[in-house]
């Protein structure tokens, strides 16, 4: 289920705990579930909680996964 994915991905993301982060987001390929709008936002968050915020322009307007 992605929303229940999102929410585990979101307490990561608010934490900063980017390896984790792209850690389920890969899940969601390896299942096959398409992630919805919120996933992508927390995968943002990830990076702006960890200061890196040209990898977070990068991965909003560059999705890994489509």
């Amino acid at each position: 289920e992605p929303l229940t994915l999102t929410h585990l991905l979101a307490s990561y993301a608010q934490k900063g705990h980017v390896e984790r982060v792209q850690s389920l987001f890969e899940l969601f390929q390896e299942l096959d579930l398409k992630p919805i709008s919120e996933t992508f936002e927390q995968f943002v968050i990830s990076y702006l909680q960890k200061d890196q915020f040209d990898q977070a322009k990068k991965s909003f307007h560059e999705p890994t996964y489509i």
